[in-house]
Parts: structure tokens; sequence; C-alpha cells
């Protein structure tokens, strides 16, 4: 049967570097998605929603941030949950416009990413499950996997693992939200990585100029890159994480254009480094995420 997908014009559319193992510029692989559809915004920008080899989704936006203090990729996680949950998408600049994922604080609190997928959730309860987003943390790496492994397998979504939100640290003191769309084993422990080079920030006058002709000039991909066959899928799949089989653990996230590939030993210390600034360590455990629990 043929899946619809809703876009939601929010008035909703339905359809510091981390040294001790990389870091977010560390990656096993970089997988392009594909283009699906162009959401268009008379309150914003447009955005390009993107469809990745295994059926999950992402957004794409034009380089840089609107916000001087709140770069997009809160409400950007958010709208990959809404089409995980719900079949339902939303632009993020649209998002932050209307007060979404926006507080007092540079970036978004875990708090605020919960409460605004929560109201999302509520306003949207015709196509969302019953349930509740809620911030978790723990001080145990190998907790956080098992638990998540557990349930993305068992919790019900419309992807073939059920989503959720991870606060890790970007560069500098920067933190980042990732939407984790997987977590699985492939058959090699001795995974070829590559670095990132990072990107020149981008002025506000900058952005203006990108806009005006991002739409025509951005590169259009028309399918969806899959994993090198040594990162593919392990047959077996192991039923937890331990200090033997870590070396063939990898966590997959949607990151605006790309899914990227990270092992899991490299994101737990991302993970980790996210509560060494912001005195963010005093509120959380070293390990922060946010869920949904069904009703």
């Amino acid at each position: 049967m043929k899946k619809t997908f809703l876009i939601l014009p929010l008035i909703l559319a339905s359809f510091g570097d981390v040294s001790a193992n990389g870091g977010i510029a560390e990656i096993v692989q970089r997988l392009r998605c594909r283009d699906i559809r162009t959401l268009r915004s008379s309150l914003t920008e447009n955005v390009y929603v993107k469809k990745c080899h295994d059926n999950t989704h992402t957004i794409t936006t034009a380089p840089g941030s609107r916000s001087a203090v709140n770069g997009p990729c809160g409400p950007t996680v958010g709208s990959v949950m809404l089409a995980g949950y719900c079949g339902r998408v939303f632009n993020p600049f649209d998002a932050q416009e209307l007060g979404y994922f926006e507080d007092i604080t540079p970036g978004t609190r875990p708090g605020t990413m919960r409460n605004s997928l929560n109201r999302l959730f509520r306003e949207n309860s015709s196509a969302c499950p019953a349930g509740d987003w809620t911030v978790y943390d723990t001080d145990n790496g190998y907790d956080f996997l098992n638990l998540s492994i557990n349930r993305m397998r068992t919790q019900n979504s419309r992807y073939s693992k059920a989503p959720f939100v991870a606060l890790v640290r970007a560069r500098g003191l920067s933190l980042h939200y990732f939407p984790i769309v997987n977590i699985y084993f492939v058959n090699s422990s001795r995974p070829s990585t590559q670095t990132l080079k990072p990107g020149n920030p981008i002025s506000a006058s900058e952005r203006e100029e990108i806009l005006e002709n991002f739409e025509q000039t951005r590169r259009v991909e028309r399918s969806s890159e899959r994993p090198r066959a040594s990162e593919r899928m392990a047959s077996t799949q192991p039923s937890r994480v331990t200090s033997r089989n870590i070396g063939r653990c990898r966590v997959a996230v949607n990151d605006y254009s790309f899914q990227k590939i990270y092992t899991c030993s490299n994101f737990l210390s991302m993970m980790r480094a996210a509560n060494n600034i912001f005195g963010l360590s005093a509120v959380y455990d070293d390990y922060t995420y946010i869920a949904f629990r069904n009703r």
C-alpha cells in the first residue's frame, strides 16, 4: 500500500571538539539523501524534505541560521520526529518564527525540546500516537545504548526503528541535536573513518546573498546513497552492546542533507562532552537524550 506523507504549514501541512575519539567531524560515512519535495513558506523561507536509503526523512535548509542565538537544529530534528511518528512534517524556520523550540537561552534547552515536541504531538493528535516526550539522562554509556536499542526495536513508529533525539557537543562551545534513526552492528570492528572539514561561519549579509539564488543553484539529489559493503548491517544483530562488540556498533543520524554514520564510541564521547559546558553537568548526567514514551 502506498504511504502518504503530509506536510504541515505549522499551521501544519501533513505528509569544541571532542578530543578522545574525533568528535562530530569524524564519521564512518556520510550518505546522500534524495529530494522528495519543497516546503514553501510565506512566513520565512523554503526548506527541502529528503528521504534517506532507510526511508527515514531529513530537512535541508539554506546554509547558516536566521537567528543570531538559535540555530535550526532543534526544530529540524523536531520535524524528523513528527515524520517518524505521525507522518507529518513542518518547516523548521516557520516553527521558530511561531515560538516553537525557543527559550531565553542560546540554543534550545532539552526541556524546551521536550515541551515543543509534546505541543506538536498534541496539536496533531489525530495522526500521532498517544504518549509523552521525556528528557532522560544516565551516567553509563552502555546503559544508554542498550536501553535505546531495546526501545527503538519495540516501540511503534512509521520507521523501521523508533527515532529519538540526542544532545551532543559540536565544535568549540557549540551544542547540537541529532535525530538518531538507528543503532546497529556491522561485521567489521575496524571502521575506516573520515574527518569532515568545518565550514566557515556565515554572516547575516552573506546569508542574504546565498538565499537569493540558493533554490536555483543547489544540487537536487535524485537517489539516496547506501552504506558501503563493509558498513552494512550484519545479518545477526546482538541484543546488547558490550565491551567486546562496541567496535562493531554504529549510530545513524539524519543531519540536514545527509545521513551520517558514527561509531558508538565516538558518539558517546560527543554526548559526554555536551555536559562539560554551560553548567549542564549540574542538571544532567553524562548522556542526555529526549525520547518518546507510549501511554
